[in-house]
């Protein structure tokens, strides 16, 4: 099983949140969710279970689990309007989760747009120069050695 996800690729997850105190064993939250950044194994539980008790905090365990139902709740969940989990039992939850497929993530075009743009802009100088009469005829012509690269090796603007 991958217990890395990366941040060249798209990962579908299926996980659940396991509660595991003694006699209240249940699931919790279950799903299936799609990874597109780089994170560790325990990266992605601990990013899981930090959302699901912000999620309770705010909502409350909904529904209460059947496996509690004979047992004495106030023993793992707050008193009060919102049934939360009580914070001495919050050690207790755990993730599982199988990876169910990763897919490459398409490249950006962000390294190829800044060379077309600067390619525009070559062209329009080239379009330039007769029209600018001495101005722009006197700039040197040398060739960048790498695309992008805008001075020559003399300080120069590299024109084309």
């Amino acid at each position: 099983m991958t217990t890395n996800f990366y941040d060249t690729s798209v990962t579908t997850v299926d996980y659940q949140i396991i509660f595991t105190k003694r006699d209240f064993e249940a699931v919790l939250e279950d799903g299936t969710i799609t990874v597109a950044k780089a994170m560790t194994g325990s990266g992605f539980a601990s990013w899981k279970i930090a959302e699901f008790i912000r999620k309770t905090d705010a909502h409350g365990i909904k529904p209460i689990p059947k496996e509690w139902e004979n047992e004495d709740v106030d023993k793992v969940l707050e008193k009060g309007p919102v049934r939360r989990l009580r914070r001495d039992v919050l050690e207790c939850l755990q993730v599982e989760y199988q990876v169910l497929n990763t897919l490459e993530r398409k490249h950006t075009r962000y390294e190829e747009d800044k060379v077309d743009a600067l390619q525009g802009i070559e062209s329009t100088l080239e379009s330039l120069k007769p029209s600018m009469g001495g101005l722009l005829a006197s700039l040197p012509t040398t060739k960048p050695k790498k695309a992008g690269q805008l001075w020559n090796d003399n300080g120069n603007f590299a024109v084309s």
